[in-house]
C-alpha cells in the first residue's frame, strides 16, 4: 500500500479584470486551482457496482465479461463484483481536480447624465451578472471545486455543484 493523490493544491488563484468603453463597463473575475487530486467515489458507485442500482452506461457497455463488447481486452472496468478488491480504494477513484472558472462576469451601462435629469441620482447602471459562468477542467464529476475540510478533503462524495446564476439589476449613484 501506497499513499496516492494529494487533495492539497500546488496553486490557487485568481484574476480580476475591468475593462470599460463609453458608458459600458465589464468585469471577469477568474478563480482556478491548480496541482490537486479528487477521490470520485460518485465513479465508485456507478462504475464499480457498489450499489444494486444507478449504474451508469460504461458499467453496463464497458465491463469486462459484458454481453455488449466483442473482446473482453477492450474492456475499461473490471467485472461488476461487489465483493471484490474493486471496490478497495485505488488510484481508479483518483482524478486531476485540477480547474479554471470564469466566478463572475458582469456587463454594464451607465445612462447618460442628461438622461438621468436634475434629480439627486449622480449616475444610474443598469447590469446584467452571470455567476460561475464556465468551468475548464478535465475532471469527470459534477464539479471540481467541492468544499469539504479534514477527513474528507479531496473526496467527491457526490456533492452537489455550484449553481450557475443571472441577476439583473440597477446600481444608483447617489
Amino acid at each position: 500500500m501506497t499513499f496516492i493523490g494529494n487533495p492539497h493544491p500546488d496553486l490557487t488563484g485568481g484574476l480580476n479584470v475591468d475593462l470599460g468603453y463609453g458608458n459600458f463597463d465589464l468585469n471577469m473575475f477568474f478563480y482556478g486551482s491548480y496541482g490537486n487530486d479528487i477521490i470520485n467515489y460518485v465513479t465508485r458507485w456507478i462504475d464499480y457496482g457498489q450499489f444494486n442500482g444507478g449504474l451508469s452506461k460504461r458499467a453496463l457497455y464497458e465491463t469486462w465479461g459484458s454481453p455488449h463488447l466483442d473482446n473482453d481486452a477492450d474492456a475499461t472496468l473490471p467485472k461488476l463484483d461487489q465483493d471484490s478488491n474493486s471496490q478497495n480504494s485505488n488510484s481508479a477513484f483518483v482524478e486531476d481536480g485540477s480547474f479554471l472558472r470564469l466566478k463572475t462576469l458582469r456587463l454594464g451601462y451607465t445612462l447618460p447624465k442628461d438622461f438621468v435629469g436634475k434629480a439627486q441620482i449622480r449616475s444610474v447602471n443598469l447590469y446584467v451578472q452571470l455567476t460561475n459562468l464556465l468551468t475548464l477542467t478535465k475532471y469527470s464529476g459534477l464539479d471540481p471545486e467541492i468544499y469539504q475540510s479534514g477527513t474528507y478533503m479531496g473526496m467527491d462524495n457526490g456533492s452537489w455543484p455550484t449553481s450557475k446564476q443571472i441577476m439583473f439589476g440597477v446600481s444608483l449613484g447617489l
